[in-house]
């Protein structure tokens, strides 16, 4: 498992609360990862800060994805 986010603050809260996940500076909408890579991609309450719509953050989960990989996003709305 690995964190991204784009700020530097909110990274530096993940590392207080799991000092052991690796962590890392990224655009969701550009990630640096293989494609199809992944098993599971996790985003929770995150698609609906994009200024542009959640269309490209979707379409990078869907790009780093493995096939039958699992996709879990949650907005709060």
């Amino acid at each position: 498992m690995t964190g991204a986010d784009w700020s530097l603050d909110a990274l530096r809260r993940c590392r207080a609360a799991a000092p052991s996940t690796p962590l890392a500076v990224m655009d969701l909408g550009r990630l640096a990862v293989k494609t199809c890579s992944l098993a599971a991609y996790l985003s929770l309450g995150v698609v609906e800060h994009d200024e542009d719509g959640p269309g490209a953050i979707v379409a990078e989960a869907a790009r780093v994805l493995a096939p039958g990989g699992t996709l879990v996003l949650s907005v709060p709305y």
